[in-house]
């Protein structure tokens, strides 16, 4: 978290440490709206509180209390020391009414959109969301075979050389979204592996439980498969088949993402291109 000092003209003096600040008043409203990505502490002229670990956080003082967003995927502790003292837990993506007799939940505003993580957490930052984490020791991976996905809009699922089953293909509609659900037996890192071919260079985003977890994880590239002749680059007649971990380069293994126990749905996005889908697989890390 970085420490911001400035001065504001509706909020008077802003003391702050995160990784980025917002302050916004949505147009058509009188209300202020502040936070930041990683917020760790706030304070202006009417408003301070602390949060027990860096969280994407928004919120407004408004006459009935404190409205605040966790923008996170876990809950977080606020600490409110201004307009009133309270301590209270924040669960993640809801917007929650905080005043000097307890708090609540509430609908969100429908001027503010909700805070996006890929508008500006970074990879790196969200690591940092997951002090108290540790690495699996469980041993066995979860792959979720493309056929038993979702099948989005335009794509089909046909034979293709080297896959044992029918696979996702033709999937190439931007915006359409194949979407994996399994049941992740203990809370921990993973890592996402995909087994794809393609004769173009695409772009997919991955979404988890329907959020894009970190900047980099919105509109990354997919290198193509083509090869030599008889190639052409689908498997069609030539095995073209790839495995990759997301995220991974030459000095990375590839992304960790944090998951809880339970139900949790996989996604990937089309941003550009297409691709042909054998499968999805979590591996501990």
């Amino acid at each position: 978290a970085t420490p911001f000092a400035l001065k504001s003209p509706l909020l008077g003096d802003v003391a702050a440490e995160a990784a980025g600040l917002i302050l916004r008043q949505p147009e058509g409203t009188k209300a202020v709206y502040a936070g930041g990505l990683d917020l760790r502490s706030y304070r202006d002229s009417q408003v301070e509180l602390a949060l027990a670990q860096p969280a994407p956080l928004v919120f407004s003082n408004q006459k009935e209390g404190l409205l605040c967003f966790n923008g996170g995927e876990t809950d977080v502790t606020l600490t409110v020391k201004r307009p009133f003292a309270r301590r209270v837990t924040l669960p993640p993506q809801k917007w929650i009414s905080v005043s000097v007799s307890g708090e609540s939940p509430v609908p969100p505003p429908v001027f503010l959109k909700p805070l996006d993580a890929a508008s500006g957490i970074s990879y790196a930052s969200y690591l940092k969301g997951f002090p108290g984490a540790s690495a699996l020791h469980a041993s066995d991976s979860i792959r979720i075979k493309s056929n038993k996905m979702t099948l989005p809009d335009g794509a089909v699922l046909a034979a293709k050389t080297g896959a044992e089953e029918n696979v996702l293909a033709r999937w190439e509609n931007v915006g359409t979204v194949v979407t994996a659900r399994c049941e992740v037996p203990q809370a921990g890192w993973y890592r996402l592996k995909i087994r794809y071919c393609s004769g173009q260079e695409p772009s997919r985003s991955l979404l988890i439980n329907g959020k894009i977890p970190f900047a980099e994880a919105e509109a990354f590239s997919l290198a193509s498969t083509l090869g030599a002749s008889p190639s052409d680059g689908w498997s069609n007649g030539k095995n073209d088949w790839r495995e990759v971990v997301l995220g991974a380069e030459q000095d990375s293994p590839g992304w960790k993402i944090y998951l809880n126990k339970g139900p949790c749905e996989l996604s990937l996005r089309v941003e550009s291109g297409g691709v042909n889908l054998d499968w999805l697989e979590l591996d501990p890390s």
